[in-house]
């Protein structure tokens, strides 16, 4: 009876050890688990945050360029309706400075 006593204790400790361990165990695997999310979410907004930044940029960029064309092409359309009322009036010299200036690049 003593026997099967100190066996059932034995056991019982055994069992216990053994579950602290598996507990500590699966403890680890679950901060592992988070802390990879967590690095992947961090990650994911900075790749965010450049992607927006690029856009950002981008943006700026081609509305700049979308005004330099605009004016390019207001230009342009001087020139050529100044080379017209020149080209009926039979008269053919070179842009007026008013009109020449404004091809100058304003970087």
């Amino acid at each position: 009876m003593i026997l099967n006593q100190m066996i059932i204790a034995l056991t019982t400790l055994v069992a216990s050890f053994g579950g602290y361990f598996l507990a500590g165990l699966n403890e680890r695997h679950r901060d592992e688990r988070a802390l990879s999310r967590e690095l992947h979410l961090h990650a994911d907004e900075r790749g965010s945050r450049l992607e927006e930044a690029e856009h950002a940029l981008q943006k700026e960029t081609l509305l700049t360029l979308q005004d330099a064309v605009q004016q390019m092409a207001r230009l342009t359309g001087k020139a050529m309706l100044f080379d017209h009322m020149q080209a009926r009036k039979g008269e053919y010299t070179q842009l007026p400075d008013s009109l020449d200036q404004g091809y100058v690049c304003q970087c």
